[in-house]
């Protein structure tokens, strides 16, 4: 009877064991708090620089605001997914929140992603987390502790041996 927690590679005829929900979670949180480090140090670099600028603030347009707020809305997730998909295609094979679990993302043969997979795979988690987050709930009960993003990408996430 084959463990449901491994898989078969095509290159490699010994089975990876397969992250469960827990190590993932980990992971999560430790890169979480790396991309919110960034961001306050970032945040707090740019405060001072706008406050030493010598202008009205009543002066500003709502649309140079809205562009603002914009930027921030939208770079701050894109930060994410390029953080996780460069890290994921590198020769380090997750982010440094999986280096830190001893977890790592692989492609059905248990060999490094491409870029445009880890790519996929990361703007794929929108969809995982649509729905109350079902699609990242999946690796629970999943055969091969996959989530909505990994099938899609076809991508695998397991233990470091």
């Amino acid at each position: 009877m084959k463990n449901q927690e491994t898989l078969n590679t095509f290159n490699d005829p010994q089975q990876m064991k397969m992250a469960g929900f827990g190590p993932r979670w980990g992971a999560l949180l430790v890169d979480g708090n790396i991309l919110l480090l960034v961001t306050i140090l970032f945040l707090q670099s740019l405060i001072p620089m706008l406050t030493s600028w010598d202008f009205d603030i009543s002066k500003l347009s709502d649309s140079f605001i809205m562009g603002g707020f914009l930027v921030y809305l939208l770079g701050i997730p894109l930060l994410r997914i390029l953080y996780q998909s460069i890290f994921e295609c590198s020769k380090f094979q997750g982010t440094p929140g999986k280096m830190a679990v001893k977890i790592k993302v692989v492609n059905m043969h248990g060999e490094r992603i491409t870029f445009l997979q880890a790519l996929g795979r990361n703007l794929g988690k929108i969809l995982s987390g649509l729905i109350l987050y079902i699609g990242f709930f999946m690796a629970i009960w999943t055969d091969k502790k996959q989530t909505l993003h990994d099938q899609m990408a076809n991508t695998y996430v397991v233990l470091k041996r």
